[in-house]
This record gives C-alpha cells, structure tokens and sequence, in this order.
C-alpha cells in the first residue's frame, strides 16, 4: 500500500504447519503490537528487496506477530528461505479487518482456505474472548486430511466449543483413522469444497441460516456462499 510507514522487524522463527504452509512469527516492537486491533487486519513487508502483504495470524495487540505463508515467490519465499534473525521492514497493521462487532452475541460462520486460514486465528480468539465461541461455525478447506493446515489447533478449537468443518476436495482410505483417532477426533471432515460444506450445512439446519460470515480465501468460495445474512471479507 502505497505511503504505509515501515519500520524493521526480525525474522524470529518459523515452522510448517500442514498444507504447503509455514507458521512465520516476527519480532515486532510496541508500535506494531498496538496498531493490530481487529481481526482480518494485515501488513506489509520487505525483505531482500521483495515487497508482499500478509494477513496476520497472531494475538492482537501483543508480539510476536505471526504470519501463516505459502511459497508463491517474492517476498513469501524469502521469508520462508532467509536466516532466521534476517532484518526485514514491516509496516503498522492496515486495514479494517472484518466488523467482528456486528455478531458479538450471536451466531457467526468463518469460512476460510489456503493460507487465508491467517484470519482464523484471531477471528477465533476474539470470539472466545466474548463468550461466542459456541456460537461460531467454522468452515476450512484442504485438499485432504493428511494435508489440513493447523489440524491440531481446529481439534483444540473445537474442543472449547466451536462447530469446525474440514471440507477436503480429495479422500484417501487412510484418511479415516485420521479422523477417528488422530488429531481430527472432534472436526466434522466431508468431502468438497468449503462453500458446498457450508451450504450444504446451512441447508440442513447444523450451521444457521441468516447468519453472519466472515470469509477468506478462493474467489470462488466467496462468490458461492448462500444462505447468509452479510458476508463479509477482510479486503
């Protein structure tokens, strides 16, 4: 974004987290904590001369920021290749981010894929923090179990409360004992695409209809939602 002020950063840690996608956390000063306040926010980078915007995947207000990265070239791939420690310019976190208050005390669906599953995590947390995380109905798409990015965590999520969905566009036989067993144990998996899994969902009476979304991802997956009262993205 043109005219945002950048400030350095430090390339802290990273790890994959499932999917093709890395787990990148940075180490940010007291500028950049206060700036991240609503989820769906995002900020941009450069590093080794590539610029590149990321949603955040962290705890607002807090450090280390976090970034969910699939490697797409440019800035993504330096920040997936560089030392750990590299200096990189970062800017103040841009954007609304989604109106999380139009849902406080009532139900809301996420619907999420690919490294947009960024957004889930303080979309989650926010929703925890006020009560509702019974009230949220989350949808991610994979291509299949063995490739669902932060499984664990969808596990621990829906341990707490939330109605999780794992939409997988491929099946396999060993994907069963995955999900009986595994880290899946509590996430309702079926096979398809996201936006067939919350319709679908939505038409049966098990997400509510007339709700609130909040969605990330596949233009398509964002053209096919229905059933919703508003959906909002974070762009």
């Amino acid at each position: 974004m043109a005219g945002a002020v950048s400030r350095p950063a430090r390339l802290l840690s990273r790890h994959q987290v499932g999917g093709q996608l890395s787990l990148v956390a940075l180490d940010v000063d007291a500028q950049h904590q206060a700036s991240f306040v609503t989820p769906g926010q995002y900020a941009e980078l450069t590093i080794d001369g590539k610029d590149g915007y990321f949603a955040l995947a962290s705890t607002m207000l807090a450090a280390p920021w976090e970034l969910i990265v699939r490697d797409s070239g440019g800035a993504s791939r330096a920040l997936l290749t560089a030392p750990i420690g590299t200096e990189l310019l970062l800017s103040s976190a841009l954007g609304k981010g989604f109106p999380v208050e139009v849902a406080e005390q009532q139900p809301a669906v996420i619907a999420v894929t690919g490294s947009a599953i960024s957004v889930l995590r303080p979309l989650l947390a926010h929703r925890e923090a006020r009560g509702d995380l019974q009230r949220t109905y989350v949808f991610v798409g994979a291509r299949s179990i063995a490739e669902t990015p932060l499984a664990a965590e969808l596990t621990t999520w829906a341990q707490k409360g939330a109605h999780v969905w794992l939409a997988t566009s491929r099946s396999g036989a060993a994907d069963s004992a995955t999900t009986n067993e595994g880290s899946l144990a509590l996430v309702r998996v079926v096979t398809g695409y996201v936006q067939n899994a919350l319709n679908a969902a939505v038409a049966s009476g098990d997400a509510p209809a007339g709700a609130v979304a909040f969605a990330a991802g596949h233009a398509e997956m964002l053209r096919a939602l229905t059933g919703l009262s508003s959906v909002y993205t974070n762009v």
